[in-house]
């Protein structure tokens, strides 16, 4: 018990040094960006494209981290009655965007015009990135990724499945743990805390998760409770989607984009 606590606080303390080095990091980015304007020397700014790329894909792993050490009986969320197809739709845009150059195509397919569900949009959206991150990281070129959602009794379902390698039997039972790596998941631009950190997300917001096999890859559901009917939903477009939004969409898919995507951040 008491390593266990030990070992946390040291991971605490990474995770905050992390931190405090990416934030005067990524400020001297931006410095740099501005003094590059009218630069037309091609590897200045793919040097600094890199740089960026890499400090998204550092600043991921310090939330991964923290999502690790957290307690969730401690966890501070902000509910709101947020509408799922909104909130998805939202932000497969942006992610569409951003991957086009991966050759993956990504749908999203609703049988409900709306599903009201008191949850915290934020996490929820860190959720559905980590599920389309581990999706991206398994399909290959010419696969494809299907974003759905529906309602089953008083639950809003939301799946993501794809046309990737699939997981391996003896993989399943080591799935949500945090040390799934250690387990021979080899996917190498990953930390291996990716379906621990959506389980997690997904429990505190009074959701489950199911993770099946399918004849061409892997499915992944989320349950999360409906609102009562005629719930009005928030604003999405005020609450969550500010300026702060591209940085979040960009860090969770730090691990499957390529610096490219980041000349423009």
């Amino acid at each position: 018990m008491e390593r266990s606590i030990s070992n946390k606080n040291l991971l605490s303390n990474i995770s905050s040094a992390i931190r405090s080095s990416l934030g005067v990091s990524l400020a001297a980015a931006s410095l740099m960006s501005d003094k590059l304007v009218g630069n037309s020397d091609p590897e200045m700014h793919k040097y600094l494209a890199m740089l960026k790329h890499n400090q998204f894909k550092l600043l991921r792993l310090a939330e991964k981290i923290e999502d690790f050490i957290s307690d969730e009986n401690k966890i501070s969320i902000e509910r709101q009655d947020v509408d799922l197809v909104l909130l998805c739709s939202n932000l497969l845009n942006t992610v569409c965007a951003l991957t086009s150059k991966l050759s993956v195509t990504i749908t999203l397919r609703c049988t409900q015009p709306k599903l009201i569900c008191n949850v915290d949009p934020i996490q929820i959206e860190r959720m559905l990135l980590d599920l389309i991150s581990n999706s991206l990281g398994s399909t290959p070129q010419g696969g494809s990724i299907l974003v759905s959602l529906s309602a089953s009794g008083n639950l809003a379902v939301l799946t993501v499945s794809d046309t990737g390698g699939g997981i391996e039997d003896n993989k399943m039972e080591y799935l949500f743990e945090d040390h799934l790596r250690e387990k021979g998941f080899t996917e190498p631009r990953t930390a291996g805390l990716g379906m621990s950190s959506v389980n997690h997300i997904a429990r505190i917001n009074s959701g489950t998760v199911a993770v099946t096999r399918t004849s061409q890859g892997t499915a992944v559901s989320v349950s999360l409770p409906l609102s009562p009917e005629n719930t009005p939903a928030v604003d999405l477009q005020l609450d969550l989607y500010g300026s702060g939004a591209m940085q979040r969409v960009i860090t969770g898919l730090a691990d499957v984009l390529s610096y490219e995507s980041y000349y423009d951040i």
